[in-house]
Parts: structure tokens; sequence; C-alpha cells
């Protein structure tokens, strides 16, 4: 842990924004622990997953889930405490609700935190493309954000050239942790959002995991989840595209960009993008009627929360959800496709000659290609 500590002020040591790095710590701690009680402890797994399943066969069983806690508390404060983006860029809601809890989802429990988190300091450490001195910290929190998404594969490629991470369809809930994605080389949407949202939290960005149990609200048709980054307020949002004009082109009037975490194990990543490049939105084919949920911070028992499904373990309603629907619905609506006038021949008969003309012709759908990513 001394040496996370050191490996991230070595890439970006900052002071300033209000209470002093020592006084925060505490606030933070306090208030996590209160908010975030120890959580029960491992349900079983199948045996024959074998011991990196759970990753913690040193630690003794009932102590794992509390030393994972301590642990990514530690990675979270870190980052906070070495990073303008997350100590000022990040309220401290944000940061209880979406850094530093050390589980995203129904996952086994690893203590890749840590190691993620060396990774992403490299990355910021050698960002080729250093932001200007007087950048805000809404402005930081982004460029991060979108440099770590972009280099994470690449990083992780690096270091395991023998199983380059890649899509694995149907692979929850047998790959969820991020240790054994990275042993394994990949994953499904599932398991590959999850290691996202693990590097950024890692950095002190909030992110979460949002999906949909089924398309067209049918468990038949696969369910699908993605990646969640949540980049702030937008101060000045045009009505009409849905995008923000105080950021750059691929912001959205969201608080929260998403995108899905396979588009970005290329070696050209596209990092944050804009909501019509990512082809669920882009399609729409099957968005329309479809719930759409992104995982919430607290408990189910809190009134303001849903469940967020698990589409893998249906009778697992533990996890607290809240409804994205209006939220993708306004983002995707303006990524239809206009449906050009098309026109036809058609042939126009006199007694003296004959005359070919063109003639629109109405509700001509043209069909668009996308690639659309379903099953655990």
């Amino acid at each position: 842990m001394m040496f996370l500590l050191f490996a991230m002020a070595a890439a970006e040591r900052l002071t300033g924004c209000g209470d002093t790095p020592d006084t925060m710590t505490a606030d933070l701690m306090e208030a996590f622990l209160k908010k975030n009680p120890p959580p029960p402890a491992f349900a079983a797994r199948p045996k024959e997953a074998g011991p990196m399943y759970y990753g913690m066969d040193a630690i003794p069983k009932e102590e794992r889930d509390e030393t994972l806690r301590l642990d990514t508390v530690t990675v979270a404060l870190a980052a906070r405490q070495n990073f303008v983006h997350a100590r000022c860029g990040v309220s401290d809601d944000m940061f209880n609700d979406y850094v530093l809890p050390y589980n995203v989802l129904d996952e086994p429990r690893s203590p890749s935190r840590a190691e993620l988190a060396k990774l992403t300091a490299d990355i910021i450490a050698n960002d080729p493309a250093k932001l200007s001195e007087d950048a805000t910290p809404q402005q930081s929190l982004i460029h991060n954000a979108d440099l770590i998404t972009r280099n994470l594969a690449r990083v992780i490629n690096k270091e395991h050239p023998e199983h380059a991470l890649k899509f694995v369809g149907d692979s929850t809930p047998q790959r969820m942790n991020p240790e054994e994605i990275i042993d394994k080389g990949g994953a499904s949407c599932t398991g590959m959002s999850i290691l996202f949202v693990d590097a950024l939290r890692s950095a002190g960005i909030p992110a979460r995991v949002a999906g949909v149990e089924g398309w067209k609200n049918d468990i038949n048709n696969g369910n699908h989840d993605w990646v969640e980054v949540n980049v702030g307020k937008c101060t000045e949002c045009d009505s009409e595209t849905k995008m923000c004009k105080d950021s750059g082109p691929t912001r959205s009037c969201d608080d929260w960009a998403f995108y899905d975490a396979d588009q970005q194990l290329h070696e050209n990543a596209p990092g944050l993008i804009a909501p019509c490049d990512v082809p669920f939105c882009a399609s729409q084919e099957k968005s329309q009627n479809t719930e759409f949920i992104a995982q919430r911070a607290g408990t189910v028992t809190d009134p303001k929360n849903g469940i967020f499904p698990l589409a893998w373990d249906e009778d697992d309603k533990e996890y607290p959800g809240e409804s994205r629907t209006e939220n993708y619905k306004s983002m995707c609506s303006k990524c239809a496709k206009p449906e050009p006038a098309a026109s036809v021949a058609t042939t126009t008969v006199t007694s003296s000659q004959t005359t070919t003309v063109a003639s629109p012709v109405q509700d001509v759908k043209v069909d668009v290609a996308v690639t659309l990513r379903t099953g655990q």
C-alpha cells in the first residue's frame, strides 16, 4: 500500500480545494463507515471455479470483506489526496457513493483495486497531452476519465500479451472480478464493465454499471450492461441536440457519460464518446420500450431506490438501482437517422412519347447495420 501512495503522489501532487487532506480523510471515512456497514460474508461459489474465484485465500473467510473494505478506502483516499479531479471535482456524496465502495455488483471479491490504482496512476502520469494549469477540476475529471478509458486495455494488454482482453459472451458469473478477467483475458459485458468501473474508481472517478434486464423488457432478448461515468453538471445544455455546450463534442447534458466496455478493447479505443456513438443508442432497434436501470448506492430498503436486476441470479434482489429510462430516451432520441426521400423511376405513357420521371416515395426505411452486444 505504501508503494501505491508513492506512485499516486508521483503521478499528480496537488494541494488546496477546501479542507486539508487530513480533515477530509477523517470526515469521509466517518461518513463512509456510517453509510456502509460491513457487508455479509461471501456467498457460496461453485467449487469448480477454483481459488482464483475468491482471490483472497490467504485471508480468513470471515475477515475478507472487512479487510477489502479498508484496503479500498485507503486507495480511494489516496486518489482523493493526490488528484485534483478527485479532490476538487467530485462531491463528498458522489465520492462516498461511487468511489469508496469496494464492490460494484455481486462479483467475487479480490484485492484488485490497489493494482488497478497503480495502472491508472501511470496512465495519468504518462499523459502526452497534459491539461493546462488553468484547467478547471471538472475539465480535469473529464480529461482523466477519458484518458483512463482509452488506455486501460492497452496498458493491461502490454503487461499480459499472452491473453489480451477481449469480449467473451456468456461468461457471467464465471468471470466477474477484475483479477480473474485480466488473468483469463476477457469477459462478457458485465465483467468488462466491472473492470472499467473499478479502474475509474481506483483513480477517484465516480463510476457505476448500468444496464437492461432484457431488450424490449423481455429477458429472452438478452440482457446487457455498460459503464456510466459521472462527469459533473452541465452548465449550459442545448435543448435541441441534448449536448452540453460548455464541454467537448462528446458530452451530453446528462451528468453521466456512458459507453460499452467492449468498445474500449481496441488499440485505438475511442474513450468517452457521444451517446449516438454507443451502438444500442445509435440504432434504437432494441432500446425502444426498454427499461434502463443503473446501479445506485445505498440499500434496497431506501424508498428512493429500486432494484438493479442480476440476469445471472434472478433471485438476488439485494442490489439497489435507479431508473434511467427517461435519461436514455432523451439522449438517444437525437440519434435516429433521418429517412431520406427516396425516389423510384416511373414511366409516363402518352400518345406520342414515353417519359421517365422521378417520383418521391414516402415512408422508406433505411436499415443501419449496428453491432449490439447482448447476453451475460
